[in-house]
């Protein structure tokens, strides 16, 4: 659950290029508004997922699903923020682009190494310098597991053990 006031690290992820995924840019949104039962776009129905607002460290504003949730087969934009027009680089001159919150594209990443890539193998995000990027914000870390959570937010994996354990 997101709370006003808090960090939350946005990335505007590249194309692959060969080993490498670049972070083409970085924004840490501070939560100005959160909102529940707005509508799915496509039902009507109200979704009880999180809609937010903020403001990122850029000075520019920032949305989740604000006016309406996007159809969704598989949740896919539950990890996602509101298309922009403001991305394009010189790596990718295309201005459109989708927010993805940095703690979950991070953990896809380490999810995506873990299942596809040989040993010898190791497919990264960068960010601008070249340097491994790591979610920043209002996060916290998993070092057994490797995984980046929001606050608040315990490893999935960490509590799926201590259920198993306890069961």
């Amino acid at each position: 659950m997101f709370t006003v006031g808090q960090k939350v690290c946005l990335w505007h992820i590249g194309r692959r290029n060969g080993l490498t995924v670049p972070v083409l840019k970085e924004v840490i949104v501070t939560i100005t508004e959160v909102k529940t039962d707005v509508p799915n776009e496509v039902s009507g129905k109200p979704m009880s997922d999180q809609s937010l607002r903020g403001t990122g460290d850029d000075g520019k504003p920032y949305e989740k699903h604000w006016d309406s949730w996007p159809e969704e087969q598989l949740r896919d934009f539950a990890t996602s923020w509101s298309m922009r027009e403001d991305g394009a680089t010189e790596s990718d001159p295309f201005p459109d682009w989708i927010p993805r919150e940095a703690v979950h594209a991070y953990n896809s990443m380490v999810l995506y190494r873990k299942h596809h890539i040989g040993a010898d193998e190791q497919v990264v995000l960068l960010d601008s310098t070249g340097q491994p990027a790591k979610p920043k914000g209002d996060i916290t870390h998993c070092a057994t597991h490797d995984r980046y959570q929001h606050a608040g937010t315990e490893c999935f994996h960490c509590l799926m053990a201590r259920r198993k354990k306890s069961a």
